[in-house]
């Protein structure tokens, strides 16, 4: 304990005489304003980030303090993610239970709604973000949405789309509360994201669940070679190619043959 009230302590110093030393913003009106050093702190922070040479330009003197605290606040982006994907995960229990593989779907976009059971998903994600944009610097939450992102990405794609089987209407309405829903939800927040890249597995997966039969069935002849020990160089590209075609891009082979294979095709 005396040890890291020391180590703390003498931080604390450190880090205001950089600040006092060097040019910095005038106080803002903003949450930050009321603690300046901590807006400037955290715009080192992105600064470094951004620039792996700016740490050795500051100086051997302060440049063990501002790494210890931009080690803090990768912890406490972490903490706060894990809570957002955990509360998340909860809410994602009922969703994933729907029973995909048996829904029929008018094939008009425009006739669906939301799940009805995703809607603690979707309303607690929103009261989430909102909560964020008005507490979090906004100095950090480029980073903080990027993680958000790819979490609950990950999240959707092992939870709701691994453990289920699609029908043409669950395909249909899963893309519904992805594409329409949730991105759109999320594109209100993390405006440096383009929506492409937002669930971006997901929507992938999505478009695999999607395809007509004779276009998934020619996919999926094409991929089942690619599990095979040895794969020729040809063959490989060729999968590839097709698989951007259809606009998979982040998928690997053998992720995108798993999620065909989760078709349940028309009889």
């Amino acid at each position: 304990t005396h040890t890291c009230t020391h180590t703390c302590t003498h931080t604390q110093f450190f880090l205001r005489l950089h600040y006092h030393l060097n040019p910095h913003p005038k106080h803002s009106t903003t949450a930050e304003g009321r603690h300046p050093s901590l807006g400037w702190l955290l715009q080192i922070i992105s600064t470094r980030r951004m620039d792996p040479q700016f740490a050795e330009s500051e100086g051997c003197v302060f440049s063990t303090p501002i790494t210890a605290f931009s080690a803090l606040v990768g912890d406490i982006l972490g903490w706060i993610v894990q809570h957002i994907i955990s509360v998340a995960k909860d809410n994602c229990k009922r969703y994933k239970r729907d029973k995909w593989h048996h829904m029929t779907v008018d094939k008009d976009v425009l006739s669906l709604d939301p799940s009805p059971s995703a809607s603690d998903l979707f309303t607690q994600l929103r009261d989430q973000l909102v909560f964020m944009e008005s507490h979090v610097s906004p100095q950090i939450t480029p980073d903080l949405y990027s993680l958000i992102n790819r979490e609950l990405d990950r999240l959707l794609l092992t939870e709701v789309v691994k453990n289920n089987s699609f029908s043409e209407g669950g395909a249909t309405q899963l893309d519904y509360d992805v594409s329409k829903v949730m991105v759109s939800l999320l594109a209100e927040f993390f405006v440096d994201i383009p929506s492409v890249h937002l669930l971006e597995m997901t929507q992938e997966a999505c478009r695999l669940l999607k395809l007509l039969p004779g276009s998934a069935k020619l996919m999926k002849e094409m991929l089942e070679p690619l599990q095979q020990a040895k794969v020729d160089t040809d063959v490989y590209s060729a999968a590839i190619a097709a698989l951007s075609d259809m606009g998979v891009h982040t998928l690997e082979p053998h992720e995108a043959l798993k999620i065909l294979i989760l078709r349940v095709e028309p009889a």
